[in-house]
């Protein structure tokens, strides 16, 4: 699953929103076994809201609302309502 969740990484990371949507898709699917594997990619993550692909941006409020926990919530909800504004 480690080494899943670091592959999944070099998704969000490309140009391309295709792959980036992939990536998405398969840390929610990771996540749903173990969301420590998905912490790394916090960061990554919200930054795919910046992205002009609604569809991209759905998936991602969607894991977002997954990974978030008591450690992190303040960091993504800051994120969440920045993106909002």
């Amino acid at each position: 699953m480690e080494l899943a969740a670091s592959s999944v990484g070099r998704f969000l990371t490309c140009e391309n929103n295709n792959l980036k949507y992939l990536g998405i898709n398969a840390l929610i699917s990771i996540i749903n076994v173990n969301a420590k594997y998905c912490v790394e990619h916090q960061m990554t993550v919200v930054e795919c809201l910046e992205n002009q692909d609604e569809t991209l941006k759905r998936k991602t409020f969607q894991l977002l609302f997954k990974m978030t926990n008591s450690t992190n919530v303040e960091i993504i909800v800051e994120k969440l309502i920045n993106f909002l504004k």
